[in-house]
């Protein structure tokens, strides 16, 4: 990561254009040619792995004036100077007054943009920063048995609990989280270590601070194709699946006569005890997701 700030001189052109989905600026600026390699990662941000149980990011750079507008984009446009081939055939600039081969400039274009996350590098979790969240809604068909209702015209005189099976649509949520630039031998790790201890699971604990217990249930995550950052990091974005059941827990079926109620598993046979045995879904912990990396607060 850059241990200096980068030296830069903004030029025109500049523009700002706003519409409903928000702001989006371009700024041009020009970069001693020296530091120009470094400009990008400065200007972006980067992640690192730093052992075991740290993951060090360092924030996009912010518009000066636009506290909530990040640099999203950096565009090499051209070179200023005379220049000439290095050793490995690439072109660097140089002044052509003094013939100093530090004296050329680079010109970039930034573009800010709001990211779709919190940026922050104050973080208990990884939870907390560079997870966008995105929820779609369904329905889920689930077959109860009839003779439990009765039919509401026969009411108050005939009463039948003779009812044909019924298929209640009962609403589920899909909520997904984006986990952006994860360094990929933590991906990898977690494939191995972490996600097959979750997967299948419901929460045990309240999840992101407002779902309850029981009420969301983790399916197989995708895990994105290998990209680098622009300090060269190998990473990945890992989309997590959650179902959330709205009105009961994944543990709640319906009981003749009083509703959904919460099903765990049968006592073990010869139990004095009769201490409850495994439900139909299991649950776990499911900031051990986001706890693996640890952060730099």
């Amino acid at each position: 990561m850059p241990e200096s700030t980068p030296t830069w001189y903004d030029q025109p052109p500049y523009s700002e254009t706003t519409d409903q989905s928000g702001t989006v600026v371009t700024r041009s600026v020009q970069v001693p040619w020296d530091e120009a390699h470094e400009f990008a990662k400065y200007m972006l941000g980067d992640v690192e792995d730093e052992g075991v149980s740290l993951l060090k990011r360092t924030l996009p750079r912010k518009h000066p004036k636009k506290s909530w507008l990040f640099a999203s984009e950096v565009r090499l446009k051209n070179g200023v100077g005379a220049f000439k081939e290095d050793d490995d055939g690439l072109i660097y600039f140089y002044d052509t007054n003094t013939g100093s081969e530090t004296g050329g400039f680079a010109q970039f274009e930034i573009t800010y943009r709001p990211r779709p996350y919190t940026v922050t590098d104050n973080a208990k979790t990884e939870l907390d920063r560079w997870v966008i969240r995105e929820a779609t809604l369904n329905l889920e068909a689930l077959s109860i048995p009839g003779n439990g209702f009765c039919w509401k015209k026969d009411l108050p005189n005939k009463v039948s609990r003779i009812v044909e099976n019924l298929s209640i649509q009962r609403a589920v949520i899909a909520r997904q989280y984006h986990w952006v630039w994860v360094p990929d031998k933590r991906v990898q790790n977690a494939l191995d270590n972490v996600f097959p201890k979750v997967i299948g699971k419901v929460n045990r604990e309240k999840f992101d601070g407002k779902f309850e217990p029981g009420t969301l249930l983790a399916i197989a995550p995708q895990i994105g194709r290998l990209e680098h950052t622009p300090g060269g990091t190998p990473v990945r974005t890992c989309v997590l699946t959650f179902l959330q059941r709205v009105d009961y827990g994944w543990n709640h079926f319906f009981r003749r006569n009083s509703g959904f109620e919460e099903v765990t598993g049968a006592p073990a046979k010869g139990d004095p005890k009769g201490k409850p045995t495994t439900p139909p879904f299991d649950s776990a912990d499911f900031m051990d997701i986001f706890k693996f990396t640890g952060v730099n607060v």
